[in-house]
């Protein structure tokens, strides 16, 4: 399962890399972190390593595969090794994937992540199907590149979800999706609340003959539903601001769908309350 290094810099990562394909032009070579015990990332260590590792892993058990290049197969293989026969999904424990590059089509469905995702950076450079993944900590998809398709249909977040910066190239699909945070409101908004383009404003009126004195009407037209590209980068920043200028000044401070006045002003009345018990949280592990 070799595969070529996904990024070249001269400047080496934090973590013990794996180095396979460096060269003078490229001293750094493949930037995976290297599995335990080796010196290779998951993708280049020999195949018998490999095969050592993987029926090593148990259901639940912590993963690290930062930077590291992914075929369908090797996710597979990956997945197949935390499979729960109890549960009939693959159970993950503290999992991170930053800055990794999956290089064609990627299937967590039904997965279960039980101690965070950590996705931030990475690059999907096809489809990616997260359809019906259970996140029971955090799940974080800061700055990824999505360059296909993306389903989250039917996806459950139990803790915080952050997409800040994201890049959605082609559909973004979030069907049926559970948020328990503010990041539900920020994907709604970007779904149907966020209108397809800002209305503008239209002045009439009319010239009396010979002249004089003109008095215009100013309006401004209904805002329309969307109805292509609702998930990206610069919709994502535009339903952030909405929801947190909901939340801090009780405003979108803009124009929304009529479903997107309703989703504004339910994150009125639950956002607030969400934000007081992470404050209460964060309290009550500061006083231990």
């Amino acid at each position: 399962m070799s595969q070529m290094s996904p990024a070249s810099s001269t400047t080496p990562p934090a973590w013990a890399h794996c180095g396979q394909g460096a060269t003078s032009e490229s001293p750094i070579g493949c930037r995976g972190v290297q599995v335990a015990g080796h010196a290779a990332c998951l993708a280049h260590i020999a195949d018998a390593d490999r095969d050592a590792y993987l029926s090593a892993l148990t259901p639940g058990a912590g993963i690290d595969h930062r930077d590291t290049p992914f075929t369908q197969p090797l996710v597979d293989a990956l997945l197949n090794a935390l499979y729960d026969p109890a549960t009939g999904c693959s159970r993950l424990g503290f999992a991170r994937f930053d800055s990794a590059t999956f290089q064609d089509s990627s299937c967590f469905g039904s997965a279960i992540f039980q101690d965070g995702a950590y996705f931030e950076g990475a690059v999907f450079q096809g489809p990616a199907d997260f359809r019906s993944v259970t996140f029971q900590g955090h799940a974080v998809f800061s700055s990824v590149t999505f360059q296909d398709g993306v389903w989250f249909e039917s996806a459950t977040f139990q803790e915080s979800a952050s997409f800040s910066a994201v890049t959605f190239q082609g559909p973004a699909v979030f069907d049926s999706a559970t948020f328990h945070d503010w990041a539900g409101s920020v994907v709604l908004l970007m779904g149907v609340g966020l209108p397809r383009e800002d209305p503008k404003q239209e002045a009439t009126g009319t010239i009396p003959p010979g002249g004089g004195k003109v008095t215009f009407e100013i309006d401004k037209r209904v805002p329309q539903n969307p109805t292509r590209n609702r998930f990206s980068g610069k919709r994502f920043e535009t339903a952030l601001n909405v929801t947190l200028n909901s939340v801090v000044f009780r405003s979108a401070g803009r124009d929304l769908t009529t479903a997107g006045t309703y989703i504004e002003m339910v994150s009125r009345i639950t956002e607030p309350v969400l934000l007081g018990l992470a404050v209460l949280a964060i309290r009550n592990r500061v006083k231990r």
